[in-house]
């Protein structure tokens, strides 16, 4: 699994919360996703084609992820 991938996985699964915002944004037009990571993992920025769309901010680390903010841009 690719770690874009795996990202996303984490992000789907993370709790009801990632859930119901994932199935809010599936009935949308969006089509972009981008997560924002900290520095020390790399790019701050990651964009995702995915069906569905947000941006999303988010903290990683070592065993979870948490979502720390959700906005919407129309594309």
């Amino acid at each position: 699994m690719q770690f874009e991938e795996r990202l996303l996985h984490m992000l789907r699964t993370y709790n009801k919360n990632c859930r119901k915002i994932q199935n809010h944004f599936l009935s949308t037009r969006y089509s972009t996703v981008i997560l924002e990571i900290p520095n020390h993992l790399g790019n701050n920025q990651l964009p995702i084609s995915e069906k569905f769309s947000l941006y999303v901010i988010i903290q990683l680390s070592w065993t979870k992820v948490k979502l720390m903010l959700c906005t919407v841009q129309m594309l």
